[in-house]
């Protein structure tokens, strides 16, 4: 693998390790800002860790882990996990480095990435595969089916819009819209919800 950093951009990236544990790299698709950590931590017989971060988080839940009730265990994530190996005894001395990657993504890209895989698997074996998206409302969940990519794309509005509002536009849009699970007691909804 060849990779090239101008002097700048290391010296930089040196400065920012002696000033803080914590270093944001920002830029342009594709200019090294996930390979300049990892090939530093080898350059120094370091350990690094890439974490991929999906657009669609919206809590530190999605991040760290969080704490299920029913079986009484913190479930961690892979974050949380590199966390505490890094900070036993052994491997203090070895310098970590842990690379949250594609903070980028564009939500749409990321929701449709799924689908896009299965409808290329679908074509092959001749499956007609259609894109759809679950949406909790109301402590229901609905299936929604006829809105595409294009479409997603042309309305980035949704995003801000409360769910009641996103409900009856994918409606007036011609959605098809299902209970997700219509056997479902409603009790039983609000205790998995909360």
């Amino acid at each position: 693998e060849r990779l090239f950093y101008t002097d700048n951009d290391i010296r930089a990236f040196l400065a920012g390790m002696a000033v803080s544990r914590l270093i944001i790299l920002q830029g342009m698709s594709g200019t090294g800002k996930s390979s300049l950590p990892r090939i530093f931590s080898e350059a120094i017989s370091g350990f690094n860790r890439l974490i991929p971060v999906e657009s669609s988080w919206r809590d530190r839940n999605e991040l760290l882990g969080y704490y299920n009730d029913f079986n009484k265990k913190f479930n961690a994530k892979s974050f949380t996990i590199e966390l505490y190996r890094s900070s036993k005894r052994r491997c203090q001395v070895i310098p970590t480095f842990i690379v949250l990657d594609e903070m980028n993504l564009a939500r749409i890209e990321y929701y449709f990435s799924d689908y896009e895989e299965g409808a290329r698997i679908g074509n092959e074996i001749g499956l007609k595969v259609f894109p759809g998206v679950e949406l909790s409302y109301k402590g229901t969940d609905f299936l929604i089916y006829g809105l595409d990519k294009d479409w997603y794309k042309a309305h980035p509005e949704i995003l801000d819009m409360s769910k009641t509002e996103e409900l009856a536009l994918m409606m007036e849009e011609g959605a098809f819209v299902i209970q997700a699970h219509p056997y479902r007691e409603a009790h039983y909804i609000d205790h998995i919800r909360s």
